[in-house]
């Protein structure tokens, strides 16, 4: 399972693909910038979007 996420997400975020170069992310970090101030901007709590996404992650990886 973990790994047909990575592959959406990659594809999903162009990550490290030659796709379209406008709106390439060449870094993890780079989504993670964005992503902060998407949250920022819409009054999301990142801080728990976080928490919770580590608790997703998490339970995932116990599925394995």
């Amino acid at each position: 399972m973990s790994v047909e996420r990575a592959l959406r997400i990659k594809k999903a975020l162009y990550l490290g693909e030659q796709q379209d170069k406008d709106n390439k992310y060449y870094r993890v970090a780079d989504v993670l910038g964005d992503l902060k101030h998407y949250c920022k901007h819409n009054n999301i709590d990142w801080n728990s979007e976080v928490d919770l996404s580590e608790i997703y992650y998490n339970s995932e990886e116990d599925d394995e």
